[in-house]
Parts: C-alpha cells; structure tokens; sequence
C-alpha cells in the first residue's frame, strides 16, 4: 500500500491541474489523484477559502479558476518550504499543525 500524500500537497496538485486545464470534474480529480470525490470537495472547499476557485453544477459543469485570477509567485524558495514541512511534524495541537499547511500551502501556490 502506498503512502498517502500529504494534504498540501495534493491541495497543490490540485491547483496545478485546475490553472493548467481550465476546467476539471471532481470525478477527473479523484481519479488521478487517487482519492475519493469527497476529498476533493473537501480540499476545493478550503482552497476556495484563499483562492479563487469555483465550482459549476449541471451539464458541464466542474472546478475552475474564476475568470482574471492572477496567481502570485512563490515567496519561499524550495528549501525553505521543505524546512516548514520538516517541522510542522512538531506541531503539538490541530491549531498549529493547520498553521503549518496553510503556510506551506501559500508558499507553493
């Protein structure tokens, strides 16, 4: 069995795939991820909290990038993302370890 990849990450993957194809069902993403549709709505619900990303219903619909989004460069460099990763294992309650991701999270977006 493999691995599970950490959240960040996948939250990263996810962000990745969406700017890259314009346009992706949650289907689509669970499948290449290797997750179940559930999480996906669960990590597009918190990435939706800090970018712009949106959801469509219906025929056609998915998750996108809303229309003019802009996406910043990285702040840190790899090193450094890989030093707050290194770390966030020392996070002693769920407060401190969500810190951790979501600034991991803004360094790689």
């Amino acid at each position: 069995m493999s691995k599970r990849e950490p959240k960040a990450y996948r939250q990263k993957r996810i962000y990745e795939i969406v700017r890259e194809r314009g346009h992706v069902t949650c289907s689509c993403l669970a499948s290449e991820l290797h997750v179940t549709e559930r999480t996906i709505r669960s990590d597009i619900e918190e990435l939706s909290c800090e970018y712009p990303i949106e959801t469509v219903s219906g025929n056609g619909g998915g998750i996108r990038l809303q229309e003019g989004f802009t996406p910043l460069k990285l702040a840190h460099s790899p090193q450094e993302i890989a030093v707050l990763n290194k770390y966030k294992q020392f996070a002693d309650c769920p407060e401190d370890l969500a810190i951790f991701e979501s600034m991991i999270r803004k360094c790689i977006f």
